[in-house]
């Protein structure tokens, strides 16, 4: 479950990434009961996700924006932006993530022994997150 929820979050912070990098950025995520995941940052951002019964996640955001993500049946995950945004993100059998977006920009992303998820783009963004024991996910961006 944590992998789970970590992996909404990382995919909603990528197209954050993507379009408005800035000074260091702390975002905090959590699931409640009903499984929607809240995403909070030190910058006024909020979103909302929700999966559906056929696993497609929608994410809305408080500037307007919404992502859809779904996973093909080879493990491929596409996200798709109402601002236009794409990207496309496959994981490897040492369990790093390579999500390459429509604006040029190229994520790598890996998980070490102590579940921390470190994240850098070839744009020069760097994100590092951790989840603890009661699942809730802090997601800091430099």
């Amino acid at each position: 479950m944590k992998k789970f929820i970590l992996s909404i979050v990382a995919t909603l912070v990528l197209g954050l990434l993507s379009f408005s990098a800035s000074a260091q950025t702390t975002y905090r995520g959590y699931t409640d009961s009903f499984g929607n995941t809240t995403v909070t940052g030190s910058n006024g951002y909020r979103s909302t996700s929700y999966t559906d019964s056929f696993g497609n996640t929608t994410t809305r955001t408080n500037n307007g924006v919404t992502y859809n993500t779904r996973t093909d049946s080879f493990g491929n995950t596409t996200t798709t932006g109402s601002n236009g945004y794409r990207s496309t993100s496959y994981t490897d059998s040492f369990g790093n993530t390579t999500t390459r977006t429509n604006n040029g920009t190229t994520y790598r992303s890996y998980t070490d022994s102590f579940g921390n998820t470190t994240t850098t783009g070839s744009n020069g963004c760097r994100a590092t997150s951790q989840t603890d024991s009661f699942g809730n996910t802090t997601i800091r961006i430099w």
